[in-house]
């Protein structure tokens, strides 16, 4: 596929100019006859990695955007004071933060995980601060985001280290959600009740694990290599 040697972007192979730009992508060779140009393969390579940076470009106008209407919206409807639309930045902030940062820091998961840990966390004790409430974060907040937190990150770190990726990712996935609701039961009873009482979550977690056990097995034992090339998996 040939590239635009201005912009990068993807060009048909019969394309004579840039749709983007209008950049001609055509030269005139040996024969007289006009030939496609692509950009060559260093320049690609270099195209290829603006992209990440292009996305986090559009991440941050879009949520620019969002954030600058929601605060408008709420001088107008306060008649000049903001209220509700400081939880909504800050909620934009966590989003621009989970969205961006795998891009910015990309091929480098461990230092994503030291920009986006403690940052969300603390984002999440800045809404227990606007809320001006009883202060939830330390018996609620920091134990369920602590819990998510590692369940991510374990599940993340199998599906990396897997040489072959398909059934297997769903069942790490569906194990992870049988830990998380158990986990998220645990702490909200413990906080809330004074001890641990698991009502809903054994029920999730028996359906999520045999699920689970059952898309491991699919995958590798029963799956054989021809299916598995048919289905990309």
């Amino acid at each position: 596929m040939p590239y635009c040697a201005k912009c990068g972007v993807e060009l048909e192979e019969s394309a004579r100019a840039c749709p983007l730009c209008g950049t001609k992508t055509e030269k005139t060779g040996e024969s007289g006859i006009a030939e496609d140009v692509s950009i060559s393969k260093d320049a690609a390579i270099v195209t290829a990695r603006r992209k990440p940076l292009f996305a986090v470009e559009v991440i941050s106008v879009v949520i620019g955007i969002a954030a600058a209407l929601c605060i408008g919206i709420d001088l107008w409807a306060t008649q000049g004071r903001i209220t509700w639309s400081l939880f909504v930045l800050v909620g934009l902030t966590m989003a621009w933060l989970l969205m961006a940062m795998p891009r910015i820091l990309r091929k480098k998961p461990w230092l994503i995980f030291a920009a986006i840990a403690p940052s969300e966390l603390l984002l999440l004790f800045l809404i227990d601060v606007l809320d001006g409430g009883p202060f939830w974060i330390i018996g609620l907040g920091m134990p369920i985001y602590l819990l998510s937190l590692v369940i991510v990150t374990g599940a993340s770190v199998l599906v990396m280290v897997s040489r072959r990726r398909g059934l297997n990712v769903l069942g790490i996935v569906l194990a992870g959600a049988a830990l998380e609701c158990l986990g998220l039961e645990s702490i909200l009873s413990l906080s809330l009740l004074g001890g641990i009482a698991l009502h809903w979550s054994p029920v999730v977690a028996l359906a999520c694990i045999p699920a689970s056990g059952l898309a491991f097995y699919f995958h590798y034992r029963v799956i054989k290599k021809p299916l598995r090339r048919t289905f990309h998996l």
